[in-house]
């Protein structure tokens, strides 16, 4: 699996902006991020394979994951 993570949520510099990671089948959103140690995600978007996802989809070794911050404007 892929997990695309902004620098907006990368406060610990070991990881990086992307990451191939192994996980187990049926794991969730929310499995992988903890797994990650990515803090702040209540301001974050899930993208799987480019479709906007929640934190208790499940996600695959073959999916890309994204994780994005939420911005607003006007």
């Amino acid at each position: 699996m892929i997990v695309e993570i902004s620098k907006v949520f990368l406060y610990d510099i070991s990881l990086k902006s992307i990451i191939n990671l192994e996980i187990k089948d049926g794991s969730t959103i929310r499995e992988v991020v903890d797994l990650l140690s990515v803090k702040n995600t209540d301001y974050a978007m899930f993208f799987v394979n480019g479709k906007v996802a929640q934190n208790d989809d499940v996600v695959n070794n073959s999916d890309k994951l994204s994780i994005l911050p939420v911005f607003d404007g006007g």
